[in-house]
């Protein structure tokens, strides 16, 4: 059985995580957005989410598409929405590690931070 530390880290931890805006979460990995990328159908998500996504249709030989509408009208990824990520760390700050990122849960094992 857990101890009552876990269960109340664990319970502040569901508190946080419905108090997150959907907007500012990937549609992927459902985290907050670490480096997000807003695509041409202006769906956003986190650039290491779609990275892993387009990396995985180059090797199929298929055309990228979004993940959410799947259009695939994406030939190459665009650069990080900065101005998103900005507001994105300033309205959850307690989500962001204490070298001012957020680490996608989908990052390979030992990449702390996604660049």
């Amino acid at each position: 059985m857990h101890s009552p530390h876990i269960a109340r880290k664990r319970r502040r931890r569901a508190e946080e995580d419905a108090a997150i805006d959907p907007n500012c979460c990937c549609d992927v990995c459902r985290a907050v957005l670490v480096d997000p990328v807003t695509l041409p159908c202006t769906h956003t998500h986190d650039r290491h989410c779609l990275l892993r996504l387009f990396t995985l249709a180059r090797h199929l030989g298929q055309p990228f598409a979004c993940p959410t509408c799947a259009d695939a009208t994406v030939l190459s990824l665009p650069g990080v929405n900065v101005q998103m990520r900005s507001m994105v760390q300033q309205c959850y700050p307690e989500q962001v590690s204490d070298v001012g990122r957020v680490t996608c849960p989908l990052a390979p094992r030992g990449e702390k931070e996604i660049r």
